[in-house]
C-alpha cells in the first residue's frame, strides 16, 4: 500500500528514520523549504488493509539555504542538518514544550532571505526547534552530514563543495581534522 504524508512545501532531499516501534515511526525529513521536520508515523494495522497517519511535530529552522541531508545518531536521539549556506546544525530529537524559535523570527528570516513562506494557522501545534550547536568550517555547500558509528554521537563526518571530508567533535562542536583532496 502507498500513502501520501504531507511533510513540506517544496522538495525533499532527504529522510532518516530516528526511531520505531512496533507500529509508530518518528521520522526526520529535510527539503528546499529551508527546513527539517520531525514527522510521528502510525500504522494501524489491525483493519484488513494497512492504514497509515502522520503527526508533524517539530520544524527545525537554522538554515538560510536548502538542506541537502538530515541523519540520526544511532540512539535517535540527536540529528545533524547539512545544508547549502555551509553550516550543519546539530539538533537533539526532544520536542520542546514551546517554540525555541518565535513566529516572528521565523518570518524576518524568510523576509531576509527574500524568499516568501507561508504561514498556516493550522501548523501552529508543531513546534519550531533551534540546533544546539552549528557547526561552521565548511566554505562552500555541505552536501551530506553524518554521526559515526560510537553509540553516544561524538563523532561526525561532513563533506561538501569546497573539496573537503571534516571530522567533527560535536561535544565542542569544533572541527577536528580537515582532510583535502
Amino acid at each position: 500500500m502507498t500513502s501520501t504524508i504531507p511533510a513540506h512545501d517544496a522538495p525533499i532531499t532527504s529522510i532518516s528514520l530516528v526511531r520505531s516501534s512496533h507500529d509508530q515511526f518518528l521520522i526526520a525529513s529535510a527539503s528546499h523549504d529551508l527546513t527539517g521536520k520531525l514527522t510521528e508515523v502510525t500504522v494501524d494495522d489491525s483493519s484488513p488493509t494497512l492504514k497509515y497517519s502522520s503527526k508533524s511535530l517539530a520544524t527545525l529552522h537554522l538554515h538560510t539555504s536548502p538542506l541537502s541531508s538530515i541523519a540520526s545518531n544511532p540512539t535517535g536521539s540527536h540529528l545533524l542538518t547539512a545544508s547549502w549556506d555551509s553550516f550543519i546544525g546539530l539538533w537533539d530529537t526532544s520536542i520542546p514544550a514551546t517554540d525555541e524559535v518565535s513566529l516572528e523570527q521565523t518570518i524576518t528570516n524568510a523576509v531576509d532571505r527574500k524568499k516568501r513562506r507561508k504561514v498556516d494557522d493550522d501548523k501552529s501545534r508543531v513546534r519550531r526547534k533551534a540546533p544546539l550547536l552549528v557547526l561552521k568550517s565548511h566554505t562552500g555547500r555541505v552536501s551530506k552530514a553524518v554521526f559515526g558509528n560510537s553509540n553516544d554521537g561524538s563523532k561526525a563526518y561532513s563533506c561538501g563543495f569546497d573539496s573537503t571530508v571534516r571530522i567533527w567533535d560535536t561535544e565542542n562542536g569544533l572541527c577536528s581534522q580537515t582532510i583535502v583532496r
